[in-house]
């Protein structure tokens, strides 16, 4: 039986925040793949063609649709 890779997603508007979100997870012990995406919306298109996300991080404060609207809308 294969085993599911976790797979994270990182969403903030500021690149500086996605480097480190995503420098962090690949140095510690996480094993999986991380896509980072700079809004909500990018967020949703991703999502639409990729359920198997496991776990989202999302800057709260963003232009357009704040984290919190995003995971309202995930839900």
């Amino acid at each position: 039986m294969a085993q599911v890779v976790p797979y994270v997603m990182a969403v903030d508007d500021s690149s500086v925040d996605r480097a480190v979100i995503t420098a962090l997870l690949r140095r510690s012990k996480y094993k999986g793949a991380v896509t980072a995406v700079d809004s909500g919306k990018r967020a949703l298109e991703i999502l639409d063609s990729e359920p198997n996300v496991s776990m989202i991080i999302t800057d709260y404060w963003m232009p357009e649709m704040t984290g919190y609207n995003l995971l309202k809308k995930i839900k």
